[in-house]
């Protein structure tokens, strides 16, 4: 929340009667300066330097809190107050809310949970001054019973960003009693300005964060209702397939029930991922593979599986057909790739890469092979036919499909990911 910053006009300094104050003079000489101190000048350079190496190393702070904890604590050992505090408007821009502060010794503290009205007078004192940046005024320094411990130079200066005032930093020599140097001011200033833009920023980064993560979360929890739904249905059909004696009926039960499993399985991965936007395709047909594996009995009929998946990301309306096609290419080697009487060691190949941009995902195997009659555009096996459609159609990939010399099927499609 920003509020503007009416009552500071005007970049010149100006006397209680609001005249421009006359330069190149000391007060009460009337003599003309001698001219700037080399000396003080250096140490001045050497100053500002170390400040603008710190507000770069403020820009890269990762939220409001560490960057006001930062700017105090340079001000108290960089810039020489003894006491400093920075308050920004709250979000509804009914009071002040502190950051950081110190206490009446010149400790650093954590003030986020107190508040100032908008009324305060050193905060009207701000707003109302002449000055387009700095305010100050001789103070005294109260302990918690009241009683006098300090007097000295108070100073504070308006944090904004452009016209819309952001908060305050305020910044005393009240224990020691010092003179706040002209230096000083300066340096106050400078920061004074860089915290009030460099707030505004980090503000409206942790508002996106806080967007973002939000959407995140109802996806994460979208993808966990979808799973939930389809290991419902998943288990539906188990049931169902129990209460029929025909083993037709009970297979294409078994193969419904895995391809809902291989859908509720991307929206599973998707629900733990750190991005739940985007699924590691290489990871999900290592799942899936495993759990196949366990369907159609693999290690009984001692069958090896060659893996070799590259980290490719998907999105979920790919890396849904993708675990279709995975799942119907896998299930029909371990269908027919092996039948009885074979005699060999069965393997099982399956690759993931991007070549080129593209995915391409590989099913292979050193089975019986592929029947020489088999045309993809004419079949009429279910499992085929979803490979082809989802492959072509879905993916507008290619698919290819070929004999190995030597025995053995080769699957390979490949596609654009969005």
């Amino acid at each position: 929340m920003t509020v503007s910053l009416r009552g500071i006009a005007g970049g010149d300094k100006r006397g209680p009667a609001g005249k421009p104050k006359p330069a190149g003079r000391t007060r009460g000489t009337g003599k003309r300066n001698a001219g700037p101190n080399p000396k003080r000048t250096s140490e001045f350079s050497v100053r500002l330097t170390q400040l603008l190496s710190k507000i770069n190393a403020l820009s890269k702070t990762k939220d409001v809190d560490s960057l006001c904890r930062m700017a105090v604590e340079y001000s108290l050992e960089r810039i020489g107050f003894d006491r400093a505090g920075i308050w920004l408007f709250a979000e509804d821009g009914k009071s002040l809310v502190g950051k950081f502060g110190t206490d009446t010794m010149g400790r650093l503290q954590d003030e986020r949970g107190l508040t100032l009205p908008l009324d305060h007078p050193p905060v009207q004192a701000i707003w109302e001054s002449r000055e387009p940046a700095l305010f100050l005024k001789q103070d005294e320094l109260r302990n918690e019973r009241a009683e006098v411990v300090g007097r000295g130079n108070h100073i504070m200066a308006g944090l904004w960003n452009g016209e819309q005032a952001v908060g305050f930093f305020a910044a005393d020599n009240l224990v020691t009693g010092r003179r706040i140097t002209v230096q000083q001011q300066e340096l106050l200033g400078l920061l004074a300005v860089s915290v009030g833009h460099l707030c505004t920023l980090k503000r409206a980064e942790e508002r996106i964060r806080a967007e973002i993560r939000e959407k995140e979360m109802l996806i994460r929890e979208t993808n966990h209702r979808v799973k939930n739904n389809m290991q419902i249905i998943a288990s539906l059909l188990n049931l169902q397939a129990r209460h029929s004696t025909d083993p037709s009926v009970v297979r294409m039960f078994r193969e419904s029930r895995l391809r809902i499993q291989a859908m509720a399985q991307v929206h599973e991965m998707l629900y733990s991922s750190n991005v739940p936007s985007r699924l590691d395709f290489g990871r999900y047909v290592e799942s899936l593979t495993e759990k196949l594996k366990v369907s159609f009995g693999t290690d009984r009929k001692r069958i090896v599986f060659r893996l070799d998946a590259e980290p490719v990301l998907l999105d979920v309306d790919t890396a849904v057909p993708c675990g279709l096609i995975v799942q119907e290419l896998v299930s029909n080697v371990l269908k027919y790739a092996f039948p009885e009487g074979w005699a060999g060691s069965p393997e099982v190949r399956i690759s993931v890469h991007q070549p080129d941009g593209d995915c391409e995902l590989t099913v292979s195997d050193n089975g019986v092979g592929l029947p020489t009659s088999l045309d993809v555009d004419k079949t009429e096996t279910l499992g085929l036919s979803l490979v082809r459609m989802l492959g072509r159609d879905q993916l507008k990939g290619t698919l290819d499909i070929r004999s190995v010399p030597g025995g053995g099927a080769e699957f390979r499609i490949r596609f654009r990911p969005k």
